[in-house]
C-alpha cells in the first residue's frame, strides 16, 4: 500500500501507511472515533480524500460544512464498513480502484442489502474515493450499470404496503356536526383531523397537552 501523509484520527502524526490507519478504523472494540454512534468522525476519511487531492485544510473544512447532519449519519455506517473492508483486503480506502470498490458493493448485495442501501453506499464512496478521469466513483459508467442491475435483481419495496383513500374519511367527518354530537365523537373527529393535517404519529398526538396549548380566535397551537 502506498504511503500517504494524511491520517485518520488515532494514527501517528508522522508519515505512516494507510494500512496502519485502517487498523484503528477497523477495530470494533477499541476507542476509534469511527465507533461513535453519531458517525461524525467518519468525515475524517472524507477530509483525508480531499487533502490527498491537494486541497488545503482550510478549503476542505469549508467544503465539509456543506454536509448536512442527515447526510453524515446516512453515509457514516457505509464509510465505516468500507474502511473495515479495506483493512481486511489491504486496500487504501481513498485510492482504491473502481473494480475494488465495486467488489465492496457486491459484498453488500450478497449480504442482503437492497437497491436503496447500495445506492447510498455508492454515494458515500463517491465522497471518499479520488475521482477517476475527472468523474466520481458513482458517475463511472460501469457503476451506473451495476446499480441498474441491482435494481432489476432486487428492486426497492414501496414505502407503504397499503394505502387508503383520505377523501372517504373526510366525507364521513363532514357528517359529524360539532353542534350536535357526543364528546367522544367530537374528540375522535378532532384527533383524526389533527393527525391528517400534521402527519404526526399517534404517539406524538398522545403527548399533546392542554398545558402546552395556545388558543387564539383563528388557531390553536401546541
Amino acid at each position: 500500500v502506498s504511503q500517504t501523509s494524511s491520517h485518520v484520527s488515532g494514527c501517528s502524526k508522522s508519515t505512516t501507511t494507510t494500512t496502519d490507519c485502517l487498523t484503528n478504523a477497523g477495530d470494533e472494540t477499541g476507542s476509534s472515533p469511527l465507533n461513535k454512534e453519531n458517525g461524525s468522525d467518519c468525515m475524517q476519511i472524507v477530509q483525508q480524500s480531499y487533502e490527498t487531492q491537494g486541497i488545503s485544510q482550510k478549503a476542505t473544512s469549508i467544503i465539509l460544512q456543506s454536509w448536512r447532519k442527515g447526510t453524515t449519519k446516512q453515509y457514516s455506517s457505509y464509510i465505516k464498513r468500507w474502511t473495515t473492508y479495506c483493512h481486511k483486503k489491504q486496500i487504501d480506502p481513498v485510492s482504491a480502484t473502481v473494480p475494488q470498490a465495486l467488489d465492496f458493493l457486491v459484498e453488500l448485495f450478497e449480504s442482503g442489502i437492497g437497491y436503496s442501501g447500495i445506492n447510498t453506499a455508492r454515494s458515500a464512496l463517491s465522497s471518499v474515493l479520488k475521482p477517476v478521469n475527472g468523474m466520481t466513483f458513482g458517475a463511472q459508467e460501469c457503476v451506473k450499470r451495476f446499480l441498474k442491475g441491482v435494481y432489476e435483481a432486487r428492486p426497492s419495496n414501496p414505502r407503504y404496503a397499503e394505502t387508503w383513500d383520505v377523501s372517504k374519511v373526510l366525507n364521513y367527518l363532514k357528517t359529524i356536526s360539532i353542534t350536535n354530537c357526543s364528546l367522544k365523537d367530537l374528540t375522535l373527529k378532532l384527533v383524526t383531523l389533527m393527525s391528517l393535517i400534521s402527519a404526526q404519529r399517534g404517539q406524538t398526538i398522545h403527548y399533546l397537552t392542554l398545558e402546552d396549548m395556545v388558543a387564539s380566535e383563528t388557531s390553536v397551537t401546541f
